[in-house]
């Protein structure tokens, strides 16, 4: 089934222990009108982009482990049809960035094949592209003790940074003169788009849905503001907080 409309389609990823690989992706939507798809991938700063993620996934508050490491980031122009309408454009580290936590001294990865997932989601609850989400790398295990999920601190943590990482993202995207937004695209029926109105982190590390849905699961909710315009530069990562790993160790 095919897209309504054509889109940008930005790819991260890096390499975990073992020779595994971790990427995620997200659509970024341009309005009618305005500079054309080819021109606009041409144009944004890919290195830029490439070097907000890297200090993101460097940076100590993540939970990324130090044996796992950030690598590329990919952009590509896809048709209605999601195949590459032309060439994508590639930005590679030369030097991969590893992971920032050693979570308090606390060093036992979640499972490589587990992940926490990031909703992405819109106001609407009906119809379709209300919802779209993505995997983070696996992150060191901030588990509670005697629960399924994670600790409060270092859910707020993971979602805060991310935030602040993919809002910095967005002002590369936006201010080349593109007006790319961050949407959600569905293919079911003629398909359809819409815009991204909040993110959300649930405090279950677990990918297989089966198992899901056998524990209560609370979210982390935050706004993305579709009114309002990034502009480029560093992410807003206060590197003085203190990572949450660090907090629970002095408390326990």
């Amino acid at each position: 089934m095919p897209y309504d409309v054509e889109s940008l389609y930005l790819t991260v990823g890096g390499t975990l222990v073992g020779g595994e690989m971790w990427q995620f992706g997200t659509h970024w939507v341009l309005p009618p009108g305005n500079t054309s798809h080819s021109d606009a991938l041409a144009a944004i700063g890919l290195d830029d982009i490439r070097d907000h993620v890297a200090e993101w996934y460097g940076y100590t508050q993540n939970m990324f482990p130090t044996d796992s490491h950030f690598a590329w980031v990919k952009l590509a122009h896809l048709n209605t049809a999601g195949k590459y309408a032309e060439e994508a454009r590639v930005s590679e580290l030369s030097q991969p960035v590893a992971g920032g936590s050693n979570g308090g001294g606390q060093l036992t990865w979640a499972p490589v094949q587990t992940s926490l997932c990031i909703s992405l989601r819109t106001n609407e609850t009906l119809g379709r592209a209300n919802r779209g989400r993505l995997y983070l790398p696996p992150i060191v295990y901030g588990r509670t003790a005697g629960e399924a999920g994670i600790s409060i601190p270092v859910q707020q943590a993971v979602l805060t940074s991310f935030y602040a990482m993919l809002w910095s993202v967005a002002g590369e995207m936006y201010t080349i003169g593109s007006y790319a937004r961050l949407g959600i695209m569905s293919k079911i029926g003629v398909g359809k788009h819409k815009l991204v109105t909040h993110l959300m982190l649930g405090n279950i590390i677990d990918t297989q849905r089966r198992r899901r849905e056998q524990y209560d699961e609370t979210y982390e909710n935050v706004d993305w503001d579709v009114n309002d315009i990034p502009g480029p530069g560093r992410s807003a990562i206060d590197p003085s907080v203190r990572d949450p790993y660090l907090t629970q160790a002095d408390d326990s």
